[in-house]
């Protein structure tokens, strides 16, 4: 194949790989999935539907302190959280307010890495509260 004859089939077939996965095969949306916020009620007649909407939104996730402490902290603080390579974090050896564990979970502290940018504020002040509540 002379090399004019394959750059045209190189292109082609280059053109054929970006068709498919930009989804150009797809068909459009219908109206409903272009305009979701207006619909029309029984009569006919265009409602705004955001309140609706808003009713429809599934809630957010809650947040279990128990399940962040297990794939973050146990590996040094041990599942039942009497403490490996980190400390003790029983409700009976910490003997802080809760904002403090949170800022040592934000910040770290000596060999204890910086959480603050992978767990969410709330995340975090989650985990201080659950420290020092009880292991069940």
């Amino acid at each position: 194949m002379n090399r004019n004859r394959l750059g045209w089939v190189l292109a082609i077939g280059a053109i054929f790989l970006l068709t498919a996965c930009t989804g150009a095969n797809q068909p459009p949306p219908n109206d409903a999935e272009v305009h979701p916020a207006v619909k029309e009620d029984d009569q006919g007649k265009a409602e705004d539907s955001d309140s609706a909407a808003e009713d429809s939104e599934p809630e957010p996730a809650a947040i279990d302190p128990a399940v962040i402490f297990s794939s973050n902290c146990a590996r040094c603080h041990k599942t039942d959280r009497s403490g490996a390579k980190g400390p003790s974090l029983l409700p009976d050896r910490l003997t802080k307010e809760a904002s403090h564990y949170a800022e040592t979970i934000t910040n770290g502290s000596g060999p204890m890495p910086s959480f603050g940018s992978r767990l969410s504020v709330e995340e975090i002040n989650a985990l201080a509260e659950w420290i020092l509540t009880p292991v069940e």
